[in-house]
């Protein structure tokens, strides 16, 4: 493969990471299938982080990208929310249902997207990218959560009309959010390029203002950056090549331990994030519900420190066997 190619490739690959997984960062599938009988999501394992989030944090080591995450996570919630309330709506119409629990859910989700539209307010990178995490996946289990308790109440009139429904919300607020998103974008795939240009040792403030302000997209933009390309020395392009590299490897390494370190807490994160919601419910007079998170949180800390008395019986197994070879190692 020619240097230029390959270098175009390592361009795109960072350039265009930011589209690919904003079309896959839905919490679930799309909303006129919200009633469908397939769950999309896995939470089987609280811990495990899917494919998916590991792409979508890739690009979370630039501010942009983190603010671009943070918002496409409150628009996916947003919009859960809003179906929600309709739902609710629908369901209020009948006699003999009660929509309490399902109430409960949506305030819970309600205050996951206020709280997607803060984290990367004042943070570090890594805690940014955790608690980006933590968010998405208690989102996932309440949106879950709430369509197993729906779909028992709904009937497929009441479907159709919701989908009916959804498509008539006034959505000003997700305009808005999606707006903002489209800015961040622009911004994480500027930056990109002048990190890029920067590498290559060339300058091109009109790419750069081009990208920020909308004027191109990103694949006029990867042309453009290709003529750069192509006018550079053999050896300027192998320096370019290795730096290009490093940067990819780096985003990656940083990626792999930040999701390392997710897991090593992730259940005593859960179980304080449901105390902390408990108590945010029952400000907004939702008692039961704020009760009914207090019990999880209490379960889920039992289950949390079972894990790391387990974790310490292992480390202490692994020590004593690395103790005894090495001293049958030195016997010998």
């Amino acid at each position: 493969m020619k240097k230029s190619l390959i270098i175009v490739v390592l361009i795109a690959s960072l350039m265009f990471l930011s589209s690919f997984v904003f079309a896959q960062s839905n919490i679930t599938d799309s909303a006129n299938n919200e009633t469908s009988s397939n769950e999309s999501v896995d939470i089987s394992n609280e811990t495990e982080v899917d494919d998916d989030t590991e792409k979508e944090v890739e690009v979370m080591d630039i501010s942009h990208g983190a603010r671009m995450r943070a918002l496409q996570l409150q628009f996916q919630i947003m919009r859960r929310v809003l179906w929600g309330e309709a739902v609710i709506e629908r369901l209020g119409n009948k006699t003999n249902v009660t929509t309490t629990e399902l109430e409960g859910i949506v305030e819970e989700l309600r205050l996951l997207g206020d709280e997607a539209g803060r984290i990367y307010n004042n943070e570090t990178a890594n805690v940014t990218v955790q608690h980006f995490i933590d968010i998405k996946k208690d989102a996932k289990a309440l949106v879950k959560e709430f369509r197993k308790k729906a779909r028992l109440l709904l009937s497929e009139g009441d479907k159709n009309a919701l989908r009916l429904k959804f498509s008539e919300i006034d959505r000003a607020e997700l305009k808005e959010l999606h707006g903002q998103i489209s800015e961040q974008r622009r911004l994480l795939n500027a930056e990109r390029a002048r990190r890029v240009l920067a590498a290559s040792g060339a300058e091109n403030e009109d790419i750069l203002r081009k990208i920020k302000d909308g004027e191109i997209s990103k694949r006029e933009a990867l042309e453009q950056l290709k003529t750069e390309i192509k006018i550079m020395k053999d050896e300027e392009k192998d320096r370019l090549k290795e730096k290009l590299r490093e940067e990819e490897n780096k985003r990656r390494e940083l990626k792999d331990k930040i999701v390392s370190e997710f897991k090593e807490k992730r259940l005593e994160r859960a179980s304080d994030r449901l105390a902390d919601r408990a108590v945010e419910l029952r400000k907004k007079g939702a008692e039961k519900a704020g009760n009914v998170l207090e019990k999880n949180s209490e379960a889920l800390r039992k289950r949390a420190e079972k894990v790391a008395e387990k974790r310490e019986a292992i480390r202490d197994a692994l020590k004593v066997r690395t103790a005894n070879t090495s001293g049958r190692g030195d016997s010998e």
